[in-house]
């Protein structure tokens, strides 16, 4: 999924406020459908939210709280480079059904790590599966 993570840092800098309420514990991955890694957003300390890219081997291995993964298409379009913010793209392929957003974590698991606003953000309050 991740050819570079420039994009990813920046829609987590661009857009730190809508991440600043999450706990240090909460974790958000982003896999394109077949691929072999993903991106994980996670807060380190001392430096913020950061991108990072590890392997997927699957929804209940992928060790985040809330995973979106999309459809080939949906993904070729974050990858190619040519979008300035990540957050509309992901947005609109999100309400646009190329994508499924799993919670390997529980409901009040999401909501006690401060998710609700990301999911309300994304359209997904209602749409994410729990796993």
């Amino acid at each position: 999924m991740a050819a570079s993570l420039i994009p990813w840092q920046g829609l987590l800098d661009r857009h730190r406020d809508l991440f600043a309420h999450l706990d240090d514990a909460a974790s958000l991955g982003i896999a394109g459908l077949g691929d072999e890694t993903m991106v994980v957003c996670r807060r380190v300390e001392g430096a913020g939210w950061r991108a990072s890219t590890q392997p997927f081997r699957g929804v209940d291995k992928a060790g985040v709280d809330l995973l979106i993964v999309l459809d080939r298409p949906a993904a070729r379009k974050l990858e190619d480079g040519g979008h300035e913010d990540l957050l509309p793209v992901l947005r609109r392929e999100i309400r646009l059904g190329q994508a499924i957003c799993f919670c390997p974590s529980s409901h009040q698991t999401l909501a006690a790590r401060g998710f609700q606003e990301i999911m309300e953000q994304f359209g997904m309050a209602t749409m994410a599966r729990s796993h």
